[in-house]
């Protein structure tokens, strides 16, 4: 929206000059970003009914809050200071066997993930959503 608005901010001076084709660019403008209000605005109320639909993280994960708490703390533990050997014992403790720490198997050590825009779905929706529109 606030893209649309800058790139044509310059329309409503030229309008104003008396300028009509700037003029009708100006007004189907307007009623774009108008369409985008309305629609970010039905999107926003409809948006706690669909979070209240998501399950709590810890039933999607199936770990107890604090068995989460309990991992996120020994992996950024582990990030911030140097791994002991009795670290890295707690960390591969929870994790499968075969697991290595900030490495991902076969050809995927080098993946770039900056443009992931992971799957969820919603209970009671028939098909998955691809992540939050970005704008």
């Amino acid at each position: 929206v606030e893209c649309l608005a800058e790139s044509h901010q310059h329309l409503s001076k030229e309008s104003l000059a008396g300028n009509k084709p700037a003029n009708a660019v100006l007004h189907k403008v307007l009623n774009q970003l108008e369409e985008l209000l309305s629609d970010m605005k039905s999107d926003v109320s409809r948006l706690p009914a669909t979070l209240a639909r998501i399950p709590p993280v810890a039933q999607r994960l199936q770990m107890s809050e604090r068995s989460i708490l309990s991992r996120l703390a020994a992996t950024s533990t582990s990030s911030t200071t140097p791994t002991t050997t009795s670290q890295t014992g707690m960390i591969s403790s929870q994790f499968p066997t075969g697991f290595q720490a900030g490495q991902l198997p076969g050809s995927f050590g080098n993946a770039n993930f900056a443009n992931f825009r992971p799957q969820y779905s919603v209970p009671g929706q028939t098909t998955p959503t691809q992540g939050f529109p970005v704008n």
